[in-house]
């Protein structure tokens, strides 16, 4: 179509001529021909001792394939099952059926197109079902979720990767499929609506459950593990979610979208968490009356409206009335933790327009409600913020108490970076206190904290707060060693 992308597939270079020998394809020169080469190499993977009869066998497979590396490796994936002139002659049929349906399309996508349908001929039903079902995934996926989503168990999906249809990263563990095979499977999937989504639902389950998963380990030591295994997996989370809020299903639950709203504010995908819960919200709007689906679109808003603020979107910033959480939510538990997410959102919102009074106020009915939750860690950065308030009013003594508090729970729960946060919190405050020698002792963990997190730009804003420090002290060469020190993290940064 017009609006189809179309990009340039580069084949390997083959023999042109009829009469070039098989001593040119085979030979000492075989190196000039790397499209005959790849396909020996792949066939004798299979068959160690493999030699064409006939070179021109080997020279129209070279055409048919037009190089292209992918096809070949699929050809030559069946070369232990079938001759070499009978391969030949189910593409050439292949290639020529194709060329009489598609006769405005480029001759190296009928060349790429007719391996493809040669070789899904030649699958097992079993084969063919578990390979449609593979292509709902997106950037891999793992053996555990290859069973439970796709249906394929080890002995098909080992098939399917010795036939090069999927592809397999030892080091990773994970699996793949070539981005022209998932297209391809994915019509064949799309041809048939009721497995389409009986498949897709167990992926956004999958992954649902995936994320409440990663809940324990994302607010303790585990932290760093949790966020890792979040990001290996985010674009089928994010593909998960779009299609469970779509029908309205339990996959995008309350716990669930906790958890990727804290790996988004963790990993500072602001801008991705913004358009990402927009969509989602607005899909699941037709299907509010669902009683777990009101809490969720209630929590995204109220999330989506924090997001909007830190991107500069003041227009959609404000938040919704109060009361209107109470009026809509039955659910005590659903209503504590929405409502603890609105006053955690409203305090940064009137701090920011100079209500901190306001701010104070919802800074305590969070701190106060995830109490409540018995959720140490999200009660900590309450805290945290709850102290940004206090000494923001001058009430300073109690901003430490609060600071100090959080800094507790955080080492209790072992969470490196909220540790860090709190532990640079309490030295910009003692600084302004005029404590610099405590300060000092904050701060200098608070760099340590960072640099075992592995966080350059945290290493980076507390050094530049700790070169401050030093400057009132009146240490002037080592205020100018650490400001030095953060200004070539920053840029080091871009």
């Amino acid at each position: 179509s017009d609006g189809e992308q179309q990009r340039p597939v580069r084949g390997l270079s083959y023999p042109l001529e009829e009469e070039e020998t098989w001593q040119a394809v085979n030979g000492d020169n075989g190196a000039r021909y790397p499209a005959a080469q790849l396909f020996l190499e792949r066939a004798r993977r299979l068959l160690p001792e493999y030699l064409p009869k006939h070179d021109n066998d080997l020279l129209q497979l070279c055409r048919i394939t037009d190089g292209l590396p992918l096809a070949l490796e699929l050809a030559a994936a069946w070369i232990d099952s079938m001759t070499l002139p009978d391969l030949v002659q189910e593409l050439q049929n292949s290639l020529d059926l194709l060329t009489r349906r598609r006769r405005g399309s480029a001759g190296r996508h009928h060349s790429v197109r007719a391996v493809f349908d040669a070789t899904w001929q030649f699958l097992s039903d079993a084969e063919q079902k578990a390979f449609v079902q593979l292509t709902v995934f997106s950037g891999g996926f793992t053996r555990q979720a290859a069973q439970v989503v796709a249906e394929a168990p080890l002995t098909v999906l080992s098939r399917l990767v010795g036939r090069y249809l999927v592809q397999f990263d030892r080091q990773s563990g994970r699996y793949s499929l070539h981005e022209l095979l998932r297209q391809y499977g994915a019509e064949q999937l799309q041809a048939d609506p009721s497995l389409e989504e009986s498949v897709r639902r167990r992926h956004a389950r999958f992954f649902g459950e995936y994320l409440t998963h990663q809940e324990a380990d994302l607010k303790t030591k585990n932290q760093l593990r949790a966020l890792a295994n979040i990001q290996i997996e985010r674009a089928n989370i994010w593909a998960a979610c779009i299609w469970a809020a779509h029908y309205g299903d339990e996959a995008v639950s309350l716990e669930a979208m906790s958890v990727l709203v804290t790996a988004c504010r963790l990993k500072s995908w602001i801008e991705d968490g913004y358009n990402l819960f927009g969509d989602v919200t607005r899909s699941l709007a037709p299907h509010r009356n669902g009683t777990q689906v009101l809490p969720v679109l209630l929590y995204l808003r109220v999330w989506r409206s924090l997001f909007a603020f830190w991107l500069g979107k003041l227009d959609e910033a404000p938040l919704m009335d109060e009361r209107m959480l109470l009026l809509e939510l039955s659910s005590p538990s659903a209503l504590r933790q929405v409502a603890a997410s609105y006053h955690v959102v409203a305090t940064e919102l009137t701090l920011d327009a100079g209500e901190r009074e306001s701010a104070r106020r919802h800074g305590e009915q969070a701190v106060g409600l995830y109490e409540a939750l018995d959720d140490q860690w999200e009660q900590a950065n309450a805290l945290n913020q709850l102290g940004t308030v206090c000494w923001n009013v001058g009430a300073y003594t109690e901003a430490r108490g609060y600071f100090e508090e959080s800094l507790a729970l955080h080492r209790q729960l072992g969470d490196m970076s909220g540790v860090a946060t709190s532990l640079d919190r309490l030295g910009l405050l003692l600084m302004h206190q005029g404590e610099l020698e405590m300060s000092n002792r904050y701060l200098g963990e608070a760099i340590e904290a960072n640099r075992a997190l592995g966080s350059r730009l945290g290493v980076a804003d507390v050094m530049l707060n700790y070169g401050s420090n030093l400057l009132e002290m009146g240490r002037f060469a080592r205020a100018r060693e650490r400001y030095l020190e953060s200004a070539a993290l920053y840029d080091g940064l871009g």
